[in-house]
């Protein structure tokens, strides 16, 4: 019985033993986990990560089922069963990289999928609402994720993008012309593009738009009211390419009169006050030719109908005199002709 009491006290000291060497081991892991865990972008990548946190999760699977082993022991020699702090904290970390690295690769494949898209095809809403999607999903990792460099650069990479969506859709109008599109190569500093060809939005992130928003509000303002101006003279050589003056045949007299210029009036007076107000544009003095040339054009048009008018109503009266009825015309007789009169 002293034999048996011996080897059961021998047993469990062997079995103390290896529950203090597995705490010790715990704790070396735990330590080892802390200096290598992904928690950076700059040292790690998405695949880099994954591998990590798979050999992490192997090694803890491990001491898992030591753990777990440890248990019969335990009962039969009566061992205080100890706590490993470690087994939670690593559980814990772990299932906070595993959270943060799928985020990061879906981050990863969407913007990759951006990255290809040309300029002209670039979906500004669609992308800006998927971006609002995963910063949501960002902000809404646990609070302990939020200390990590990972983190913030992973933010710093979703606002970069969101704050850039805005100004490519500023400069995406059909407002912006090749005279713009040089204005903007000056300040970017970069060479001449085709915003029509290979154009993709990778090449739109390295131009880093973001540093210039000032300049590019600026620009895409100067760019809405130049096609404003364009559209407007556009709109006044259109109309005026088919604008005609009414004139009409006397079957009686045989003359040609004009009707009232009124059909013309109107839309000459509206837009001889389209072209003033077209003189306060800040965008004037690229178009300061063609508005004072149209406005000239118009003011001779206006001077000419008026005049035109006067003269045909003198020309009625003087026509009723020659040719009516009346007793000044009995008096004139042939030399009343009203067709030889200088």
């Amino acid at each position: 019985e002293k034999e048996v009491e011996k080897n059961k006290k021998m047993l469990k000291e062997i079995m103390q033993r290896d529950l203090d060497t597995f705490a010790s081991e715990l704790e070396l892991l735990g330590s080892d986990y802390d200096k290598q865990a992904p928690k950076s972008l700059e040292k790690n990548d998405v695949e880099g990560a994954k591998r990590i946190i798979g050999e992490y999760k192997e090694k803890l699977r491990e001491k898992e089922i030591a753990r777990e082993n440890h248990k019969n022991g335990i009962e039969l020699f009566k061992i205080e069963e100890m706590t490993y702090p470690r087994i939670t904290y690593l559980n814990k970390e772990l299932e906070l990289q595993t959270q943060f690295w799928e985020l990061k690769e879906r981050w990863d494949e969407a913007t990759e999928a951006f990255d290809v898209i040309q300029f002209r095809r670039l979906d500004i809403k669609r992308m800006t609402a998927q971006i609002l999607d995963f910063m949501d999903e960002l902000d809404r990792l646990p609070a302990d994720i939020k200390d990590w460099p990972a983190y913030s650069s992973l933010h710093k990479d979703m606002l970069l993008v969101r704050d850039i969506l805005p100004l490519i859709e500023e400069i995406s109008t059909e407002a912006m012309k090749y005279r713009h599109w040089e204005k903007l190569y000056s300040e970017l500093k970069c060479e001449e593009f085709n915003p029509d060809g290979d154009f993709t939005f990778a090449r739109i992130k390295q131009l880093h738009l973001e540093k210039h928003a000032e300049f590019i509000h600026q620009l895409s303002e100067e760019a809405r009211r130049d096609l404003e101006l364009e559209t407007s003279l556009d709109q006044i050589q259109e109309r005026w390419g088919r604008l005609k003056l009414r004139i009409k045949h006397d079957n009686v007299t045989g003359y040609y009169e004009m009707e009232y210029y009124g059909e013309v009036l109107e839309p000459l007076e509206k837009d001889l006050n389209k072209l003033s107000e077209m003189k306060t544009s800040e965008s004037f003095q690229g178009f300061q030719v063609s508005i004072e040339s149209w406005e000239s054009d118009l003011i001779k048009v206006l001077e000419t109908l008026e005049m035109l008018w006067q003269v045909q109503k003198q020309w009625r009266r003087q026509e009723a005199i020659f040719n009516g009825q009346g007793s000044l015309s009995k008096q004139l007789g042939e030399k009343g002709d009203f067709d030889i009169v200088p």
